[in-house]
């Protein structure tokens, strides 16, 4: 419940930062400890990844949808998955490190 809490506070804060390093600099002392352990490190990674490429402000998303004339609905349902990927594949880590 913990893991997903941060996962939850990790994606928030990304979505509001849109950058990946400033917002893994915001959200490493939510960690827990100086030096947090790599599947944390993994988490904050994932949901970064997950938060900036769902995010609907992401400067690169607006700007190829509106090139290319695409329906954002659609382009946002391919992007799910890879996403839902990403944030499975970091399970592994987290339960068995």
């Amino acid at each position: 419940m913990a893991d997903l809490l941060k996962t939850s506070i990790v994606l928030v804060l990304i979505i509001l930062l849109l950058r990946r390093k400033v917002s893994m600099a915001a959200v490493m002392p939510l960690m827990g400890a100086p030096t947090p352990s790599p599947p944390l490190v993994a988490l904050a990674f994932a949901a970064g990844f997950a938060g900036v490429i769902l995010s609907p402000l992401h400067l690169c998303y607006v700007l190829t949808c509106e090139y290319f004339r695409a329906d954002i609905a659609r382009v946002y349902h391919r992007l799910f998955l890879p996403s839902a990927l990403v944030m499975r594949a970091i399970l592994f880590p987290l339960n068995f490190w």
